[in-house]
């Protein structure tokens, strides 16, 4: 292990236009990361539903308030949400972060990666709405790291540190914390020299290996949401990769899946041009932070339900989250809905038959999977029998903000389980394309008994899904 010395690059991103659909070039083979699901939604209890929509309340705050410390400006978005600004809060140690814990409170889909020389493999969930990596460091003596394999600086050749020490703060003072270094690693076979990580010295309980399978946490947002400025050096693994790459194309993809199909991955440096057909449908990235864009519009069996508001497209979230409004105004097209008294924010719809229902991005609308829409309640809801809850939920924290404003919509993988999606760095925007029809997948959502009829040779999934962005992970 050296002495610290911060040397990442930063990468000045091209502006974002608004592109019809094209087809992006695939990068060499070499380059997939499977996804693994570690839970699902049969591991949720009436609590973790609950602490699920805490999770995206934390994760966002703390989004709204590194971007303010990060360029010294609001971000447009915290018009629209009720939020304690922690950049002022007297709690708040030298690069603390609030989060709450995914763990079994949600899907999550993760992958490997490698660290430091010689290798040291850690599994980590892939977020696109956080900007960080940390993991569990050797320095760490608390329980909850137990069963996770730990970072061993000490024993990388090109480990550099320690340096500053950072705070990722938990809802009721749970903490994540310890320092930074840089080191070596390797992603979908690219190496990248001296990124910034965090190494813990510290995991609370609600980080244990039962409760978060991942190690740690991967961030694939910009840097403007970065929780590790402290560091001027510091940037998030994928635009390392691109300013040290050069030849790799600027973007990443995801397909997610239920655990039969078996096929989730993340595609760094290009696309799997196997796993969709037709054109990417694109959309700019409208304030560079979050991968937040347009949403144009949604839809429920034909009728229209929601205008055009901001959304951020988040692989660590679980479900869609959204406004009360426009949440109310979906669910009153759904005959037999009804918001869920306890824990709030989530209503139920009979489960047959499946709503149809779509989201447009680019001026094209992109149905949700009725078995990813559709999800089996946990039995101490003693729901009754074919009563099912829906996968868009409310979040009264996100309110009216600016005149005009209905808020935004936080869209993860109840939408994201339907599309190949594109993540373009150097344009600053998203793509959605058709997935490949698969017969095998056609053949389980009959099975479960979610088949709708007018799209069912599109749709082809089980009812399965769900998830930190400190904290995707199957």
């Amino acid at each position: 292990m050296q002495p610290l010395l911060f040397l990442v690059g930063s990468l000045g991103l091209v502006p974002s236009t608004r592109a019809s659909p094209v087809t992006v070039s695939s990068g060499p083979l070499d380059i997939r990361i499977p996804l693994l699901r570690h839970h699902g939604y049969e591991s949720w209890s009436v609590g973790a539903l609950g602490e699920y929509l805490e999770y995206a309340t934390s994760k966002y705050e703390r989004g709204f308030a590194a971007y303010k410390e990060n360029t010294g400006e609001e971000h447009p978005l915290a018009s629209g949400y009720h939020y304690t600004d922690i950049s002022t809060s007297t709690k708040r140690s030298p690069g603390a972060v609030e989060l709450v814990d995914q763990g079994s409170r949600a899907m999550m889909w993760g992958g490997n990666i490698t660290v430091g020389n010689p290798p040291q493999t850690f599994t980590v969930n892939f977020d696109t709405g956080s900007a960080d990596l940390f993991l569990p460091s050797s320095a760490c003596n608390t329980e909850p790291c137990r069963g996770h394999r730990l970072y061993q600086p000490d024993d990388s050749s090109t480990a550099k540190g320690p340096g500053p020490s950072f705070s990722l703060e938990y809802g009721g003072g749970s903490v994540v914390e310890g320092n930074l270094y840089t080191d070596i690693v390797q992603i979908a076979g690219y190496e990248l020299d001296d990124q910034v990580l965090g190494a813990a010295s510290a995991y609370s309980e609600e980080l244990g290996k039962a409760q978060f399978p991942p190690d740690g946490l991967l961030g694939m947002a910009f840097p403007n949401i970065s929780s590790f400025k402290m560091l001027k050096t510091a940037s998030p693994v994928f635009h390392s990769l691109i300013a040290q790459e050069h030849a790799i194309d600027p973007v990443f993809a995801f397909k997610i899946a239920s655990a039969e199909e078996g096929s989730s991955e993340l595609y760094v440096g290009g696309v799997n041009q196997e796993l969709y057909q037709g054109d990417f449908t694109y959309t700019p990235v409208t304030v560079v932070g979050f991968w937040q864009v347009a949403l144009d519009g949604a839809t429920v069996n034909g009728k229209s339900v929601v205008g055009n508001i901001p959304a951020v497209i988040d692989t660590g979230s679980t479900l869609i989250i959204g406004d009360s409004k426009n949440v109310k105004a979906l669910y009153s097209r759904i005959p037999g809905s009804k918001p869920l008294r306890s824990p709030r924010g989530y209503w139920t719809i009979p489960c047959e038959p499946a709503p149809n229902v779509t989201l447009s991005f680019g001026g094209k609308a992109f149905p949700i999977l009725p078995g990813a829409f559709v999800i089996p309640p946990p039995p101490q809801l003693e729901l009754d029998e074919g009563i099912c809850l829906g996968g868009v939920t409310e979040n009264s924290k996100i309110k009216l903000g600016r005149p005009g404003s209905d808020g935004f919509w936080i869209v993860g993988d109840v939408f994201l389980r339907g599309v190949y999606t594109v993540f373009d760095v150097g344009k600053e925007r998203v793509g959605f394309a058709e997935l490949v029809s698969d017969d095998s997948q056609d053949d389980i959502f009959e099975e479960a008994s979610y088949k709708n009829n007018l799209l069912g040779w599109f749709y082809g999934s089980v009812i399965e899904l769900l998830r930190y962005s400190c904290t995707i992970f199957s």
